[in-house]
């Protein structure tokens, strides 16, 4: 029995949709439905809230012949829906892919903002979130660079780095980001996407990475003294080539002498050798 009651109340549950608003528009339902109950003093029939057409993740309903939207306009009438720019900033910010988003809104019934609708938002934040993390960069390399106690006319300061690049595992990457955070504060100084364009190969790509964030700190006047890194040989290569001190970070650095001890501690390796008489094989240390 009571499997069958659930059962009943999830016929019931799939039948709701979720609809998202904010704050100014519950306040503006609520003086609706106020207004209402003083044109209609003596009634004892509750009003119900009738669906309307649905624009991303706003939706419009209507109250005895009165509109209610459940989003308001963020730049006045005829403007964007505050809900669909948060949650478009939102899906921005936390590096979901547009797929994701698409499965998580089908799955939740919230409706979805349309391709053409997304493309504009980004085309709208892309500018914006670049010249606020380039703000953050230089404002990061200034207070992580240090002074050189013989400048030249190349560089004038010098900083400590540690570099990493991220969605580059999967061979089917299509974008590597690579960033360079300070040793001393750890902050981002520099940041570089590898796209397919530039190199197919996405084991390459922080190899790329790495070469441009050190051409972009010489455009700065900045030399790299020691660049740690996650033990990439190639990686290795270009900081060399760059005039840095190469150097592991810490979890590969210990990852190497832990296997230095394995060796020391597994005693003595027996090296197999043939002889003419007799012609089994001996064992010696």
């Amino acid at each position: 029995r009571d499997v069958e009651r659930s059962r009943g109340l999830g016929d019931v549950y799939k039948r709701q949709e979720l609809y998202m608003t904010c704050l100014d528009s519950l306040n503006q339902l609520v003086n609706i439905a106020f207004s209402l109950g003083q044109q209609s003093p003596g009634t004892k029939d509750c009003p119900k809230l009738t669906r309307g057409d649905r624009f991303g993740h706003t939706t419009i309903f209507n109250l005895c012949n009165i509109t209610w939207k459940t989003s308001p306009y963020i730049y006045g009438s005829g403007g964007e829906f505050l809900v669909d720019m948060l949650l478009a900033h939102g899906v921005f910010t936390s590096g979901m892919k547009i797929s994701q988003y698409d499965r998580l809104c089908d799955g939740g019934r919230l409706g979805h903002l349309a391709k053409t609708k997304i493309q504009t938002m980004y085309n709208h934040f892309a500018p914006i979130v670049t010249s606020m993390a380039n703000t953050s960069m230089s404002s990061a390399l200034v207070e992580e660079k240090e002074p050189l106690e013989v400048p030249t006319e190349h560089a004038t300061h010098f900083v400590d780095i540690e570099t990493d690049a991220c969605h580059s595992a999967s061979r089917m990457a299509s974008t590597s980001n690579s960033m360079a955070l300070g040793v001393h504060h750890h902050k981002v100084l520099k940041s570089q996407i590898i796209y397919k364009d530039d190199d197919p190969s996405a084991q390459r790509h922080e190899t790329i990475a790495t070469r441009r964030i050190h051409d972009s700190l010489h455009q700065d006047m900045v030399n790299v003294r020691n660049n740690v890194h996650d033990n990439n040989a190639s990686v290795s290569k270009i900081i060399v080539e760059n005039g840095a001190h190469d150097d592991n970070d810490r979890w590969h650095g210990i990852k190497a002498c832990m296997k230095s001890f394995d060796k020391i501690s597994s005693g003595l390796k027996l090296s197999l050798i043939h002889i003419s008489e007799p012609t089994r094989p001996l064992y010696i240390s």
